[in-house]
């Protein structure tokens, strides 16, 4: 997610001249120092590496004037609050705040109230249904768990399909479904949280034939 917003925001700011700086885990700390060194304006990173940095003494966020937290519902669900509270506390406290969530758990509500003043709530909506947008076009199918892969298979099968991405609800379930896959023939590359950076950027290379 860090690659892929720095990414976005490169090509925004392309004729701008922003220096944007990518800080994530699972990468040597010495590029990432250099490209500190040499100035930023804006630093795109998790929030383990942004500590680590800031505990070191190469990252100094005593001058931060907007703090973004994305996913903030997926963040503070895979527990990083602890993380995400250092950070806040090592921030200016007339800092601009902005929390994107797609959805309002009470935990995201409570950072709110606890670390923004007067905070606003927007939503945003494609249509008017607040669903998908209209190019989409979604299809249901039942089945139990065991015959989901064959299913899948099916699908994948399908003339002129593209390149797919499947979201499955655990790591194992999507280790398992990627070895399946690829005993049936497919080009997979399965992405969890049990790979190392190196190994989630080389598996989101990957093309199908």
């Amino acid at each position: 997610l860090a690659v892929q917003v720095a990414s976005d925001l490169e090509a925004a700011a392309k004729k701008r001249g922003i220096r944007i700086a990518q800080i994530y885990g699972g990468r040597a700390f010495e590029p990432q120092v250099e490209r500190l060194e040499k100035g930023i304006e804006v630093i795109v990173g998790t929030p383990g590496r942004i500590i680590d940095l800031a505990t070191r003494g190469h990252l100094d966020l005593a001058y931060v004037g907007c703090l973004v937290l994305d996913e903030a519902d997926e963040m503070l669900d895979l527990g990083f609050l602890p993380d995400v509270e250092k950070i806040l506390a090592m921030t200016p406290g007339g800092r601009q705040t902005m929390l994107f969530s797609a959805t309002m758990p009470g935990a995201v509500v409570t950072l709110a109230r606890r670390y923004m003043t007067q905070p606003t709530h927007i939503r945003a909506h494609g249509n008017d249904e607040g669903s998908t947008v209209p190019q989409t076009t979604q299809f249901i199918y039942r089945a139990h768990n065991l015959d989901k892969p064959e299913l899948l298979a099916r699908v994948l099968q399908a003339r002129d399909r593209g390149l797919v991405m499947v979201f499955c609800r655990t790591k194992r379930t999507a280790a398992r479904l990627g070895e399946d896959l690829t005993a049936r023939g497919f080009a997979v590359g399965a992405l969890h949280g049990d790979l190392g950076q190196g190994a989630r950027e080389q598996a989101l290379r990957k093309r199908l034939p």
